[in-house]
């Protein structure tokens, strides 16, 4: 196609096209069914925390993909709560009125530890995501670059992620090949088995 993927710094003004790229890019998954208003209060305040890592892949100056995650993912939840807490509790207050069981799953998604010992000390990769019609290859082995190189600049010497452990063998294989092994299984709400990746940078 002879079109240029530029890999940089997401800003602020990005927001909404990161919303609408997770909206198509995770259809049906459970932050996407929480809704647009969710999406970007949670985005919002990923953009404007401190320890987050934010890549964006861009094409004539569009957004076509992302990845956002942290530096250190030990407790990084709870500051980006704490960084945005009323709208946070604004959104809490709407989804106790129209899915009320979506708040106990939003409390154990936040936390997606295993039984195991896990200190937390290493940069996560929290969310990754293509716009489903952009016809190009490797955007996001690309956005993953990126993201590991920022991880480094500030002395991380891994990067963690978690997904599904069935029915997600694209995805699983894509991690694989970007030099992800497996650290962990875990259970997460409601039966949900998940897998926790790393990689040594």
């Amino acid at each position: 196609m002879g079109e240029c993927v530029q890999v940089r710094l997401l800003k602020q003004g990005d927001l909404s096209d990161i919303v609408s790229i997770h909206m198509h890019a995770f259809e049906g998954f459970f932050l996407t069914t929480l809704g647009n208003s969710f999406l970007k209060t949670y985005y919002k305040s990923v953009l404007k925390t401190k320890d987050s890592i934010l890549a964006g892949a861009y094409i004539d100056q569009k957004l076509v993909g992302f990845g956002v995650g942290a530096f250190l993912a030990k407790g990084y939840n709870k500051r980006l709560v704490r960084n945005s807490l009323f709208p946070f509790l604004w959104e809490g207050v709407k989804l106790l009125f129209y899915k009320p069981k979506a708040i106990v799953q939003l409390k154990n998604n936040f936390r997606k530890m295993g039984e195991q010992k896990d200190d937390g000390r290493y940069a996560e990769l929290y969310s990754i995501a293509v716009e489903p019609d952009v016809g190009i290859r490797g955007i996001g082995s690309a956005i993953i670059h990126f993201f590991e190189c920022e991880a480094k600049s500030q002395g991380v010497d891994r990067v963690s992620l978690t997904t599904d452990l069935y029915e997600n063998k694209n995805v699983l294989a894509f991690y694989k090949k970007n030099g992800y092994e497996v650290y962990y299984e875990f259970m997460a709400y409601p039966n949900r088995k998940m897998v926790r990746l790393i990689k040594k940078i």
